[in-house]
């Protein structure tokens, strides 16, 4: 299963211009060159993930100690709680019934498309635990482009209110 990821929080500018895009969508077609399909393409990669399988970047933040592994929450939608663009996140409930002691990212965020929001917080405590790791250790990880990847990914979003997995 692919997993889609996004900022929690888009620029303005960014929300602005793909409005203006679907809005194009929706008159009944573009004339544009190039086509809006291509613009909107081109604009999500600013902000979504381009890699959708996550169980590459899950191993590794467990024996590096990013992440831990827990038991997702039996939450009914009814109690769903909104990350900061009023979507379903499930985080204050999560955070709730996190084991004691745990940081970092719970990794079954990352292996349902239930909506859930990663956020700032879980990925401060998993990119504090990742500069603990000895430096040859660390570069041996680096040396696969997908894991440099995922690092980047984790910097940029915790500036961005972290991020969804739907």
């Amino acid at each position: 299963m692919g997993l889609d990821l996004a900022w929690a929080v888009l620029p303005p500018d960014v929300v602005a211009r793909r409005e203006e895009i679907e809005a194009c969508g929706l008159r009944g077609g573009c004339s544009h060159d190039p086509h809006c399909f291509e613009a909107q393409s081109e604009l999500a990669r600013s902000y979504e993930f381009r890699y959708r399988r996550l169980e590459r970047f899950v191993v590794p933040m467990l024996e590096l100690g990013m992440g831990f592994e827990g038991g997702q929450l039996d939450i009914d939608a009814g109690q769903a709680f909104a990350d900061p663009a009023g979507r379903p996140s499930y985080d204050a409930a999560t955070q709730a019934g996190r084991p004691c002691g745990l940081s970092g990212i719970p990794v079954f965020k990352l292996r349902s498309n239930d909506a859930w929001l990663v956020t700032a917080r879980e990925i401060e405590e998993a990119l504090a635990h990742y500069v603990t790791v000895p430096g040859p250790v660390r570069d041996g990880y680096e040396a696969d482009a997908s894991w440099s990847d995922w690092l980047t990914w984790l910097r940029v979003t915790r500036q961005h209110g972290g991020f969804t997995v739907e």
